[in-house]
């Protein structure tokens, strides 16, 4: 979804487990943030569980950081 300001949020990204840790998300997202910020992009947004260590590994070693935590948690 695209937001004014050139920011966008992308709602989901799922890998099928068969198919982690290849390296096949961090190539993909990794190309997927080269090309929003070749198109000036100024921030990408994403959602991710706070217990979810392997998503939040990945996308801090693309260079994304953790801008704010809601406190909302489900069971």
């Amino acid at each position: 979804m695209k937001f004014p300001g050139k920011r966008i949020y992308i709602p989901s990204i799922y890998t099928i487990p068969n198919f982690r840790k290849k390296g096949i998300s961090k190539s993909a997202f990794g190309t997927l943030i080269k090309i929003l910020l070749d198109l000036d992009y100024k921030e990408i947004g994403l959602n991710v569980k706070a217990k979810n260590e392997e998503a939040i590994g990945l996308f801090s070693s693309l260079g994304m950081k953790r801008i704010y935590e809601t406190g909302i948690y489900k069971i």
